[in-house]
């Protein structure tokens, strides 16, 4: 076969047809069929000698990937560049190109290096089609937005820091814990905008959801998790705590087989989960709308509404679906009896709420307090006041939700609770920034309804920088008189004696450090 008019090279027939499959692959770009040609055969040569030279069975792997990873790194490059190419020919004549920028953009593989071209519209804004048309990254990122999914899916199960190590070992380039938290917030953005949007279009009227059911079971609770708070902020009075609510909704219960054959565990059928840190109102309305984006309720004939029973959350679900049975979480009811008495003593009541009869529950309750109001008459001391305030604390507890006590199937909030929210937020010494911490349960809550979390390549704007603070915590009636202030805020606060109070600092080394060596001079 006669490539070219001065070479000539001999190929078998089962050669000539690769080569040729190769020149259609790539008509059009004959120099960068060069390129790839000997890219391939260097890649091929390395991996070669990656097998007698090796340490170990793992440097064995990484040096005989490495060589086909780089090539696959310079063609990703040279597609984003003639991609950029060809938006560059068909482009809106309104925009002048004012440059054309050298770009290293750190993905999952490693950094790819590509050029991209600077455009200016009419309105004198700067503006880069390239990354508006694949939506790969921000102008400013210096990450690819599947990494950054990457990088998130990683730090909802382990830190910051062991996450930031374990990509390294994939992109082969030094990540900071910062950048992962980065990634946490812009993986949490959408999924934010998301649940705003249906709740818009839900309170509008126009969102009807297309999946069928006829029964729907939803069940919610909250979380208290630990915030953090410097010297500042303690002088600003802002809260210790701030509450995770979450919610499921689901269609019904499939039975999981052990390894015995028999019934291991029940599985949510079809769930939906969605987790934040928001006020009980904004959180019902985005609740109501996601779960009428994905199911069609006007087909549903039996809704179940689970709850520990506590107002709030009776609200929340009434808000979400007005005509939903009220279902009374019984773990609260056995966890409260429990810790009343010894258990021989509170077992008629937990085998009453057991068979589903609260005024069985509530007679015994009584009784008990009537023996031994009468048996004490005259005795009372302090603990005896506090295990009869306790009793009566749970006969109202039982008298207002007695119409909630039934037999419906649910019972997994407590499970959603451990596995999606506690699991990766109330370790020891935890403690989170408002934002950082609503932004990791949108995550969990994504990838325990879905399986994974994504960051679809959407347009972006070049204008787009990194996720500003999207919550606001909750004001009680403990702060109302003394609301709380921002850091900058809290900052410019003075004492008695009239001095400036300390900065607000994130607690790291290199401030520690910093701080050590000013107060030395």
């Amino acid at each position: 076969m006669v490539k070219g008019s001065s070479v000539s090279v001999s190929m078998s027939q089962q050669h000539a047809r690769a080569w040729r499959c190769l020149e259609r692959a790539f008509a059009g770009d004959e120099e960068m069929l060069a390129v790839m040609v000997r890219g391939l055969a260097d890649a091929w040569r390395e991996s070669g000698g990656a097998v007698g030279e090796a340490s170990d069975a793992l440097d064995l792997e990484s040096r005989a990937v490495a060589p086909f990873t780089r090539l696959s790194l310079t063609a990703l490059g040279a597609r984003l560049s003639a991609r950029d190419d060809e938006i560059f020919a068909s482009r809106d004549r309104s925009l002048k190109v004012i440059g054309r920028d050298a770009k290293r953009l750190l993905t999952i593989a490693g950094t790819v290096e590509f050029r991209v071209r600077r455009y200016r519209d009419t309105d004198g804004r700067p503006r880069y089609l390239l990354f508006e048309d694949t939506g790969i990254c921000m102008p400013r990122e210096k990450a690819s937005r599947g990494l950054k999914a990457f990088v998130a899916s990683m730090a909802c199960d382990q830190a910051y820091r062991p996450a930031a190590a374990h990509v390294a070992v994939f992109s082969r380039e030094t990540l900071s814990p910062a950048a992962v938290k980065d990634a946490i917030e812009t993986c949490a953005a959408p999924l934010m905008a998301r649940a705003e949007e249906a709740s818009r279009r839900w309170l509008g009227g126009e969102i009807v959801g297309e999946e069928k059911t006829g029964t729907l079971f939803m069940e919610a609770d909250g979380v208290y998790c630990h915030l953090q708070r410097t010297r500042a902020m303690k002088k600003a009075n802002t809260p210790r705590w701030a509450q995770v609510r979450d919610a499921k909704a689901y269609e019904g219960k499939t039975p999981v087989t052990g390894a015995d054959g028999g019934t291991a565990s029940n599985r949510c059928r079809n769930v939906l989960v969605y987790a934040a840190v928001e006020d009980g109102i904004t959180f019902a309305d985005r609740l109501a709308g996601l779960v009428n984006m994905k199911w069609d309720l006007s087909d549903v004939k039996r809704a179940y509404w689970g709850c520990d029973g506590e107002k709030a959350y009776r609200d929340i679900g009434e808000l979400v679906k007005a005509d939903a049975a009220g279902v009374m979480d019984r773990w609260h009811l056995n966890d409260k009896t429990r810790k009343l008495a010894p258990e021989p003593l509170v077992t008629p009541i937990l085998k009453a709420i057991d068979a589903i009869r609260p005024d069985l529950a509530l007679k015994t309750m009584a009784d008990w307090m009537s023996v031994a109001a009468h048996e004490c008459a005259g005795r009372e001391n302090d603990r005896f006041a506090a295990t009869m305030g306790k009793l009566t604390e749970l006969y109202k507890y039982i008298a207002s939700n007695r119409t909630r006590i039934t037999d419906a199937s649910l019972g997994t909030m407590e499970a959603t609770n451990a596995h999606v929210v506690c699991a990766r937020t109330k370790h020891t010494g935890l403690a989170w920034s408002v934002t950082g911490l609503d932004s990791m349960v949108r995550c969990r809550s994504s990838l325990a309804g879905t399986g994974r979390l994504t960051l679809a390549p959407a347009p972006c704007a070049p204008a787009d920088k990194r996720p500003t603070t999207h919550v606001t915590l909750e004001q009680t009636e403990q702060y109302q008189l003394k609301p709380p202030l921002t850091a900058t805020q809290a900052n410019r606060l003075h004492d008695g004696n009239g001095t400036t109070g300390k900065q607000a600092r994130v607690a790291t080394a290199g401030n520690r450090k910093r701080a050590i060596r000013r107060g030395t001079r």
